[in-house]
């Protein structure tokens, strides 16, 4: 599926959704970040991470259009 594919509303044409994944080591901020961000319907968040590993195993994946990283460890050259 191409982005421009993708709509938050079937009934509103040419609006796309940004595909996000919420990265954060608490549980309650990728949570609640993800419920504010889900209210808008031009975002959709598609999943949550709580470690480096995950956000880089997740993007591959899943290939968000943005990632949103709160407070994890830095990612190393040889990780990225």
């Amino acid at each position: 599926m191409h982005r421009n594919e993708r709509h938050a509303d079937p009934d509103r044409l040419s609006a796309p959704v940004l595909q996000v994944l919420i990265a954060s080591e608490v549980r309650f901020v990728r949570e609640s970040l993800g419920e504010i961000l889900g209210r808008g319907g031009t975002t959709s968040v598609i999943g949550h991470c709580a470690d480096l590993s995950q956000i880089l195993s997740m993007s591959r994946e899943l290939r968000p259009d943005m990632v949103l990283r709160r407070n994890l460890t830095s990612i190393t050259h040889s990780e990225s």
